[in-house]
């Protein structure tokens, strides 16, 4: 598949309940020009079965099974088969908008932007919802980008920082040459994003709802306590 502008990574480990939503909501982008990879990671239920059923009915989606590995070595999978002009991370028990992609997209090229930063909806079984990491304080002042660094210090001083990879998007070519991975059995999002952060030199906002993220019982649950750890040491 030629022309591909997103691909989406998806780490799936036991989710049956939930990863048909999720690929459905990726199989209707109004962006059709994605690839969206599936790691299947070592899953005890139809979580894998359910994600081949979507790959033999759109070429679009590929699955890749491996031994239970984590979520860090999923998204490092992921990483090295992407084909993408830009990145994107969903998990696999949330979903996405339907043109989440295209204005990611948009917003991306229109700028050629390292990275593009989105909020995200935390979203609960009794169907209330509120967002998270509205980063309109810190942009209202900038019309265009402003460089990783600055952003980062910004996004701490105003309380607008979440380290969450799936609120945001990323050119490959930028993630690729600054060898930005995975690290870490827990709070992984929190090594990758402080170091993409500070390598970026092209950073800007998106102001839309496109990412719904389930809070279930049973998820690895990120707290919002947790989100400073080390990064601030790498822009001291």
């Amino acid at each position: 598949m030629n022309n591909i502008k997103v691909s989406i990574l998806i780490p799936a480990y036991n989710v049956e309940n939930y990863i048909e939503e999720c690929l459905h909501s990726l199989k209707c982008q109004t962006l059709k020009e994605i690839e969206v990879i599936i790691i299947d990671d070592g899953s005890t239920d139809k979580t894998g079965e359910i994600a081949e059923m979507y790959a033999h009915s759109d070429q679009r989606f590929r699955v890749v099974h491996q031994s239970n590995k984590g979520l860090t070595q999923s998204r490092n999978v992921g990483l090295s088969l992407a084909r993408g002009k830009y990145i994107g991370f969903v998990d696999g028990d949330d979903y996405v908008s339907k043109d989440a992609f295209e204005q990611l997209f948009l917003r991306a090229d229109t700028y050629s932007a390292d990275i593009v930063l989105g909020s995200v909806l935390y979203t609960y079984e009794d169907g209330t919802s509120h967002r998270v990491g509205d980063k309109s304080a810190v942009f209202q002042s900038y019309p265009g980008t402003m460089e990783g660094k600055q952003c980062f210090k910004l996004l701490m001083k105003t309380g607008c920082y979440i380290p969450m990879v799936w609120s945001n998007l990323y050119r490959l070519e930028f993630i690729r040459q600054n060898q930005l991975h995975f690290e870490a059995a827990f709070h992984e999002d929190e090594f990758f994003m402080p170091y993409a952060l500070f390598f970026a030199k092209k950073v800007i906002d998106i102001n839309i709802d496109f990412y719904f993220y389930r809070q279930r019982q049973g998820s690895i649950m990120h707290s919002d306590r947790n989100l400073i750890r080390r990064s601030e040491s790498l822009f001291s």
